[in-house]
Parts: C-alpha cells; sequence; structure tokens
C-alpha cells in the first residue's frame, strides 16, 4: 500500500483509481506512489473512511472481498477470505456501511448472481 500524507490530506493508489480523504499525518516531504497489491482479479468499487476514527478505512471490490487498512502493517488486510467454494459469491461487496460509533464494526451487502 503506498500513501502519500501531506498535511491532513492522504491519497491512495488503488488499482487505478487515486482516492483523497481527509486525516493522518504527514509523514515526510516526499512521495513514492506504487501500485496497491490487492491479489486476483478485479477491481475496487468504493472506499469508506472511518468519521470519527482517523487512519481507519475499508475497500470493497466487485470480486476480491472487503478490506481494512491497517497502518500498523502498512497494508490491506482480507476481511472475508475465510469464506468456502460454496459461498464465494459473497466475495462481491455491494454496499459497505460503517458504525459511526465503533471503528472496528463495519456492515457489507455480498452477493452476486451465479447460475448453478
Amino acid at each position: 500500500m503506498l500513501s502519500a500524507l501531506i498535511g491532513s490530506v492522504s491519497r491512495v493508489f488503488l488499482g487505478g483509481i487515486v482516492v483523497i480523504g481527509m486525516g493522518g499525518e504527514a509523514r515526510g516531504a516526499g512521495s513514492t506512489w506504487q501500485a496497491v497489491r490487492l491479489g486476483g482479479g478485479g477491481f475496487v468499487t468504493g472506499v469508506s473512511y472511518h468519521p470519527a476514527e482517523s487512519g481507519v478505512a475499508y475497500a470493497r471490490t466487485d470480486v476480491g472481498g472487503a478490506y481494512r487498512w491497517k497502518p500498523d502493517l502498512d497494508r490491506w488486510v482480507p476481511l472475508n477470505d475465510d469464506l468456502g467454494r460454496d459461498d464465494s459469491q459473497l466475495t462481491r461487496v455491494v454496499s459497505l456501511v460503517l458504525d459511526a460509533q465503533d471503528p472496528e464494526r463495519v456492515f457489507l451487502a455480498c452477493g452476486q448472481y451465479l447460475p448453478t
């Protein structure tokens, strides 16, 4: 994961999408941009930043599940990689909603049509 933090504005490059959000601390004057390693195919369909907790971000994808940004690890951590083959259609995250009171709680609307 690459982020360039300038003042309180953060920029994150996610598979061809530049997301600009508020929050974070400056990490120096220079910035280096790289592609984010999410693994697999597909694309990021949305990024949500927690309204009250700086540095907390969640990403949703079309076929790769949901991810949470872990600043201490400096990478995105998958949230629903534990799904088995029978539930693989649940890796499409249609919507993601954050709990404004609890930065550890996230609600996912998941699923896609797969022929049987």
